[in-house]
């Protein structure tokens, strides 16, 4: 999956409604999930893509692959 392009007030506003802390899957490589929790704001990256980073894994993960989970009550 290609991150897509996203803009400073984009990034902004997936900050404002997914805190630090939120409760979320992010999509593996394999195809798995993994239930976390974010552990930083996103930010955008040099190319334009948004990450976030997430408790129990390193790196930063596009916030395409992360699902929250209060969004899929």
């Amino acid at each position: 999956m290609k991150p897509r392009k996203c803009t400073e007030q984009q990034v902004k506003d997936w900050n404002e409604k997914h805190p630090v802390g939120s409760e979320c899957m992010i999509k593996l490589d394999s195809g798995q999930f993994y239930v976390t929790k974010t552990r930083t704001p996103a930010w955008l990256l040099p190319f334009g893509a948004a990450v976030v980073s997430v408790e129990g894994r390193s790196g930063g993960y596009a916030v395409e692959r992360v699902h929250f989970l209060e969004e899929s009550k």
